[in-house]
């Protein structure tokens, strides 16, 4: 073999490789009218990174008629947005930008936004539901505070009125209505000012233009954003415009420079100046929120037909807010299990006791009730069905009485435990694993037995 074709072999050996390498990290670029996205896909496959990003792109760019909305937004140039498939690619970018704290996604100063992919679902599971909820919100969150941030007042102390204008975008987008049970971020939000009336800290309206939007960990961040997103809703009600007034320059009161007072002034822009009327206003809408739903972990996207998706190695956490009725009580619904790994189920827990909890599990093989020990780390049967449920819809329900738990697939009993009078009336939550499970007209009410 001559030096030339030596050379060549060599050089098509290098391509060869660099085009092999090329093939282990996606990243492709979408351009919008008022955004642009870049797709980090990592370990995806092309077709499936592909599809994630035009869905990326369709949500900003649908997001976009409701920042025009509230802000009259004006984009000079588009926004542009890292999607990031890997956590260690996003974290690269957040760590540059001193975060403090891990977050999903965050704005940097030169107001590129950067978004992970998340939960990290596996491959099955994001081909069959497209963009994560928890992504698509945070999508919206980092577009709209792109658009907000220029029009922000130089004096926004800790960006608390850009932060109000961001989060009343993005629930004017997912829940403009703002009803519960209906959309399981908006709940969540809810839920942690929900805690604090419930531990006798409820806040004034007057405190929170006072709040201070430093925080140093996960649990100040997402008590700051629900205040936001609760004042965003006071505001919101008074009509169209609230937006801009609310970021409107505000002058500066001789001898009163805190932030208190410039929040205040911009607060009155859109409420009025009768601080009595306001509060009126905050105490009502506290005492009217009821959130239906908690998510600790996974996905839980609340319709027609929910969906419930847990995390490889990690199953998902959804929770009622309120516990169920007193006596004896069923809970009922329809439910399919969807893609992902058949080994994985759907489950129904409840009577968690500091060590123990009670789980009714449906899945593909087996109906079963079963207990699970914290400290043996493990799941004790007390009932199983070897009849599953795979590969087609089906109504269940579960009864609980004061003595038993019984277990029913299409109206057919399937397993039952007497549990001798174990307290089963504590809040209770679905599980999922590394599977999609679609969920249909969810309700638990009063057992009433029909007469013989």
């Amino acid at each position: 073999m001559g030096t030339a074709t030596s050379t060549i072999c060599a050089a098509l050996v290098m391509l060869l490789a660099a085009a092999s390498r090329a093939q282990d990290v996606t990243i492709l670029e979408r351009q919008g009218k008022h955004f642009r996205i870049v797709f980090h896909g990592a370990d995806l496959p092309a077709e499936l990174a592909a599809r994630l990003a035009d869905e990326s792109l369709a949500t900003v760019e649908t997001f976009w008629p409701t920042l025009d909305k509230l802000l009259s937004a004006r984009a000079t140039r588009p926004g542009t947005i890292h999607v990031y498939r890997a956590e260690k690619d996003y974290r690269q970018a957040e760590t540059k930008d001193a975060v403090r704290f891990p977050l999903e996604a965050f704005v940097a100063k030169d107001l590129e936004a950067h978004v992970w992919l998340h939960p990290p679902l596996g491959k099955q599971v994001l081909a069959a539901i497209g963009l994560p909820q928890p992504t698509v919100d945070n999508l919206r969150r980092v577009a709209a505070e792109q658009i907000a941030a220029p029009l922000a007042p130089s004096n926004d102390d800790g960006d608390w009125l850009r932060t109000v204008v961001v989060m009343g975008a993005v629930e004017a987008a997912a829940n403009p209505r703002h009803l519960p049970g209906v959309d399981s971020a908006h709940d969540l939000r809810r839920i942690y000012v929900i805690e604090k009336r419930r531990a006798g800290q409820q806040d004034t309206f007057a405190a929170l233009l006072a709040l201070d939007m430093a925080c140093v960990d996960r649990d100040g961040w997402n008590f700051r954003m629900a205040h936001c997103a609760y004042v965003a809703q006071v505001l919101a009600a008074d009509g169209a415009g609230w937006a801009k007034k609310l970021l409107g320059k505000q002058k500066e009161i001789r001898g009163r420079a805190h932030a208190y007072d410039r929040r205040k002034v911009a607060v009155e822009s859109v409420l009025g100046d009768d601080p009595a009327k306001n509060e009126a206003r905050w105490q009502k809408q506290c005492k009217a929120m009821q959130p239906v739903w908690e998510v600790d972990r996974g996905v839980f996207a609340i319709g027609p037909r929910s969906m419930l998706v847990g995390i490889p190695g990690l199953s998902a956490a959804v929770s009622a807010v309120e516990p169920p009725p007193k006596g004896d009580y069923v809970f009922s619904g329809r439910c399919e299990l969807g893609p992902g790994n058949a080994e994985h189920n759907f489950r129904i827990e409840t009577g968690w006791d500091g060590k123990t909890l009670v789980g009714v599990t449906f899945d593909d093989t087996a109906v079963s009730i079963a207990v699970w020990q914290r400290e043996a780390g493990k799941w004790a049967d007390k009932d199983v069905n070897k009849v599953g449920v795979a590969g087609r819809p089906f109504d269940f329900r579960v009864e609980v009485t004061a003595t038993e738990v019984r277990a029913f697939v299409d109206g057919m009993p399937r397993c039952s435990w007497k549990h001798g009078g174990r307290e089963l009336h504590s809040v209770w939550s679905l599980g999922a694993d590394d599977r999609v499970v679609w969920l249909e007209g969810l309700k638990i009410e009063p057992l009433v037995l029909a007469k013989k």
